[in-house]
């Protein structure tokens, strides 16, 4: 959301703090042993709550994208890869569409549960926008 709201009211920090966010998510919050990143982690970087929310996957994905893009760094656009490699095997309904909106550590699905009726899958529509936007730009 930093770099969205940079669009709109450029500030030096808002670039240097979505690289500090973004890179410290990946260190501390991709699962290296099952894939996705989990839901959190305290301030030490030690895991607090390890299942997997879809919302945490498409903004991360959309950081990925929009940081790839402004920086020209393959490192983010990496990251983009693996995000959405793992998001496309476990996240997404292939049968009825619309993503699972948790799963646990080991990525199995607590229900058939899509976004909530309030999000109106505001997530997944996001992610999309910002990686179309980036595209279309090339």
């Amino acid at each position: 959301l930093l770099l969205v709201l940079d669009r709109h009211d450029p500030q030096p920090w808002h670039l240097e703090r979505a690289i500090r966010l973004f890179d410290r998510a990946m260190k501390y919050g991709w699962d290296e042993k099952n894939g996705g990143l989990i839901y959190g982690y305290d301030l030490e970087g030690n895991l607090y709550d390890g299942d997997k929310y879809f919302w945490v996957q498409c903004e991360s994905l959309a950081t990925a994208a929009l940081l790839g893009d402004r920086l020209k760094d393959e490192k983010y656009w990496q990251w983009y890869d693996k995000i959405w490699d793992y998001s496309w095997k476990y996240f997404v309904d292939h049968k009825y569409g619309g993503w699972y909106e948790i799963l646990t550590s080991t990525n199995e699905k607590y229900s058939d549960k899509k976004s909530p009726a309030e999000k109106a899958d505001y997530h997944t529509m996001g992610v999309c926008y910002e990686v179309l936007n980036v595209i279309d730009k090339e």
